[in-house]
């Protein structure tokens, strides 16, 4: 492991920058603006932690300022992945993964719901239903542009890459619309 990768630790985020800026330079926002076209739905960053990280990166060699844009504190940066920073990626791809944990306050309100009236959970898992309903369908209609283009027969090399996250989403959003639906049931049998 390089040590530019050792000194990063277990920083994901900013290997998560790393990994954006591997596609070509950006700016804080740019990274910010691929995310949420991408990888938000399983793994996010707000831009208090981007642009530290961009910092940090530049100041480990690992990441080069190559222009900006404005003036002053409108002034945009963008960024390119250096080959030190090429190696330190690399090389976190390569180790093993620590750790897959979640947060999910939904999850979490549920394990504590016996202290409220069940409705509270239900109405909680309803709005939870609703948003992986949005997810699935966001999730299906990029996977049938993906579906279009292999059809097309334009498939390149990379696009495993991109389907295998984007079909453990759909399942996953099936899978937990699923479970919605049982525990809504679960829960209002408590109140009958």
């Amino acid at each position: 492991m390089t040590n530019a990768a050792k000194r990063l630790g277990k920083n994901r985020s900013a290997f998560a920058v790393l990994g954006f800026l591997a596609g070509g330079p950006r700016s804080g926002y740019d990274i910010k603006k691929a995310i949420g076209r991408s990888t938000s739905y399983f793994w996010n960053e707000s831009f208090g932690q981007i642009y530290p990280i961009l910092q940090k990166l530049e100041a480990e060699g690992l990441v080069a300022c190559v222009g900006a844009e404005g003036r002053g504190r409108r002034q945009s940066r963008k960024y390119a992945i250096t080959e030190t920073g090429q190696e330190a990626l690399k090389d976190w791809l390569a180790a093993p993964v620590s750790s897959a944990g979640i947060r999910n306050e939904y999850l979490l309100k549920l394990f504590f719901g016996r202290h409220v009236a069940p409705d509270v959970s239900i109405a909680h898992l309803a709005d939870y239903r609703r948003q992986l309903a949005r997810e699935l369908a966001t999730f299906e209609a990029f996977r049938a542009g993906y579906d279009d283009a292999i059809r097309a027969g334009r498939t390149g090399r990379t696009l495993i890459y991109l389907l295998a996250p984007l079909d453990f989403g759909i399942r996953g959003a099936r899978t937990q619309i699923a479970w919605c639906d049982d525990t809504i049931r679960a829960l209002e049998a408590l109140e009958s």
